[in-house]
């Protein structure tokens, strides 16, 4: 399983590795700082999951995710599972998106362990597609 987790805040970024890394060992996991980056990796590597931030500089989470699932529209793929973590409220674009697939959920900083590992849980069940 490849994970693709885009922060702007590095304790983030490495909280949710470790996270990820104590339940999933055998996941690939990288990184990207902004939402521009997450789409570069996305291109070059398609993973199964993202955790995107909603609020980082140059492009916010949720359009990286636009971007990606025209990629994957273009590109024939499926589109990935996606987990869009947020401490703010959520925007009205994210809860149509969240609204629109199975494969999506939202979570509210600061995130759990169980939060995030429960979601992901969710997300990635076998019968889920």
């Amino acid at each position: 399983m490849k994970i693709l987790i885009a922060d702007d805040e590095t304790k983030i970024r490495s909280m949710f590795k470790m996270i990820l890394s104590s339940e999933f060992p055998d996941s690939v996991i990288d990184f990207a700082v902004n939402g521009a980056e997450a789409v570069d990796y996305f291109q070059k590597g398609n993973y199964d999951i993202l955790l995107l931030d909603l609020s980082m500089p140059v492009k916010s989470g949720c359009q990286a995710f636009l971007e990606i699932q025209e990629i994957c529209r273009k590109e024939n793929l499926k589109t990935p599972y996606v987990i869009f973590c947020t401490g703010l409220p959520i925007p009205e674009e994210l809860e149509e998106i969240a609204a629109d697939t199975s494969r999506c959920a939202i979570l509210q900083k600061p995130v759990t362990y169980e939060d995030l590992i429960g979601t992901f849980q969710a997300l990635i069940k076998p019968n889920n597609s």
